[in-house]
């Protein structure tokens, strides 16, 4: 950038990328992690739409549990593909 002096100060102490690198939590470069959090709540979604589909086949009504737990996975999954401010 030329007529702007940046300092060390401008961007908070620069480090040496080892440094930083050993900073990062280990959740934020593995791949694993975000399938398995990923694919807990998918999978429990087509669970409780599969056990709300039998008890209304058998006549009986949808329970509580299944829709909580439904839409929970629902908003977990959410929450992991929406991108933070951060």
């Amino acid at each position: 950038m030329e007529g702007v002096e940046m300092t060390g100060a401008d961007f908070g102490q620069l480090e040496k990328p080892r440094e930083l690198a050993a900073r990062r939590l280990a959740y934020e470069r593995d791949e694993k992690f975000y399938r398995i959090v990923a694919l807990s709540p998918g999978s429990a979604i087509p669970l409780s739409i599969v056990c709300s589909l039998i008890a209304v086949l058998r006549g009986e009504s949808v329970p509580n549990g299944v829709t909580a737990i439904g839409s929970g996975a629902v908003g977990a999954l959410a929450g992991v593909f929406t991108a933070s401010g951060n």
